[in-house]
């Protein structure tokens, strides 16, 4: 393996008119130190869904019925233990969370269902935080452009993926994204330098996340067949 010298930028790039984080900077030459990763703040937000409190006997049918309007996020819950107090014997029911359609409440399976006592209206408040956001909606929010590196290869506990010119000043932000969503099966992320040119086929890489000391590439892979 072989490194590369890195020069990095020395401020982040912040466009307060751009709904992303980073801009392109004019010089791409320089890279995004880890340093320059924004406060985890900016992933955290609250938005207000419409709901429906249903009897807990009915949810795998109404989660059925329903499914074309239940709330559909990754790594997000849909279905909630009753906490209102006011709700009669609360344990019998629970509450099953719409998706953010302003008009969800129109939609005829709903009209239908609220003309039973047992189904009522309700909200509830989703908490989002970092740890909830994908990898590609991290980048999303991130980086300026439109094709967005979300998929890697991994060899034993080695994510390399091979990055485009044009996100090379974010690749240690990016390297930093997919460590953090992947720590339980990658400890290391690599960037492909080099084209594979021996009958080896090794090639140049370039640690941009996860851990880069000690005996970090050596791998045990098992080939079957």
């Amino acid at each position: 393996f072989f490194f590369c010298k890195t020069k990095f930028l020395k401020h982040m790039m912040v466009s307060d008119k751009s709904k992303f984080f980073f801009s392109v900077p004019s010089d791409r030459s320089l890279v995004h130190p880890v340093s320059d990763f924004p406060p985890l703040s900016i992933f955290e937000s609250e938005v207000e869904h419409a709901a429906l409190i249903i009897p807990a006997k009915r949810t795998a049918e109404l989660r059925k019925d329903l499914k074309d309007i239940i709330l559909n996020r990754p790594k997000t819950k849909f279905i909630y233990q009753v906490e209102d107090m006011d709700i009669k014997n609360p344990s019998l029911h629970r509450k099953l969370v719409l998706n953010g359609e302003s008009d969800v409440l129109k939609h005829s399976s709903v009209v239908e269902l609220l003309k039973s006592d047992s189904v009522i209206t309700s909200t509830h408040t989703l908490r989002k935080s970092y740890s909830d956001w994908t990898v590609e909606q991290v980048l999303r929010r991130l980086l300026p452009f439109q094709e967005i590196p979300s998929s890697f290869e991994t060899v034993g506990h080695i994510a390399h993926i091979n990055l485009r010119d044009e996100l090379l000043p974010f690749q240690m932000i990016i390297g930093k994204v997919i460590y953090d969503k992947n720590q339980t099966r990658i400890k290391t992320v690599v960037n492909k330098t080099g084209q594979i040119e021996t009958k080896y086929r090794t090639f140049g890489m370039k640690v941009i996340g996860g851990l880069s000391e000690g005996d970090w590439s050596s791998v045990r892979v098992r080939e079957e067949g």
